[in-house]
């Protein structure tokens, strides 16, 4: 039984909420740019398995340490393949930048001081080009939120299922036991 309270308390907990917001506004943005869609579809899918897994542990009262361990070690393999995913954002990142620059040419500075009204209409296809960085920008952040959130449930869970355990009685010790042992040899 204390094994379900702990886990109803982490499938309430602020971590899961946030790593659902994270992964709600992650797709959403994503949901535009094709590349970063399709390299992170199949993450996202076990993200949800995982979160899935998550609200499953409040729903039975059967579950005990070792699938807790197990869905940690899923939220762990996420982790990582969220982080290997990075790679393929940070190129969309660089490669519209590099777009960005070739399209303004020397223009560039001038451009970034006019008023994002006068950006929109004095050069549409930069401003595109800089509002897709400022989106790819915002969707590495939310990757390093989702790997963050993912770390942190975990940690709740290991946290929950640690609190399950009696805490050891802790005897009393003579303080002659530590003292250490008189020499053999005498002076």
């Amino acid at each position: 039984m204390k094994i379900m309270k702990a886990i109803m308390e982490i499938t309430e907990s602020t971590s899961l909420e946030r790593l659902e917001s994270a992964v709600e506004q992650f797709e959403g943005l994503a949901s535009d740019e094709p590349e970063i869609s399709a390299a992170y579809s199949e993450v996202m899918e076990q993200l949800h398995r995982a979160v899935s897994q998550c609200h499953d542990l409040t729903a039975d009262t059967d579950h005990n340490e070792e699938d807790i361990s197990e869905i940690r070690k899923n939220l762990a393999s996420v982790r990582q393949k969220v982080r290997d995913c990075h790679p393929a954002l940070e190129k969309a990142k660089t490669d519209c930048a590099e777009e960005y620059r070739a399209i303004l040419g020397e223009q560039k500075d001038a451009f970034e001081k006019l008023a994002e009204s006068e950006q929109q209409t004095s050069n549409p296809k930069a401003y595109a080009a800089l509002q897709t960085f400022y989106k790819l920008t915002r969707l590495e952040e939310l990757a390093s939120e989702i790997s963050a959130e993912l770390m942190d449930l975990s940690g709740d869970l290991e946290h929950q299922k640690l609190q399950q355990h009696d805490t050891p009685p802790i005897g009393h010790y003579d303080a002659e036991s530590s003292d250490p042992a008189q020499p053999s040899l005498s002076p």
